[in-house]
Parts: C-alpha cells; sequence; structure tokens
C-alpha cells in the first residue's frame, strides 16, 4: 500500500490550504492597511 505517497500528497493538500487561507486573508489584510489608503 503506497502510504508514503498518501502521506505526501495529504501534507501537499494541508500546505495547499493553509498557504490558500493565509494567502488570500493575512498579507492581503496587511497589504490594504499599508498601501490600500491611496
Amino acid at each position: 500500500m503506497p502510504r508514503e505517497a498518501d502521506l505526501k500528497s495529504h501534507i501537499r493538500f494541508i500546505l495547499f490550504i493553509r498557504c490558500h487561507i493565509h494567502g488570500r486573508s493575512l498579507p492581503k489584510i496587511l497589504y490594504n492597511q499599508q498601501f490600500g489608503r491611496e
């Protein structure tokens, strides 16, 4: 059973979700606070 491949794909999925959530919310808010006033 390819458990290693499943684990890698699972980790990649989690990292993708985390990057997607934080990439869409945190840096966007910080960017709007710093540069969005103009």
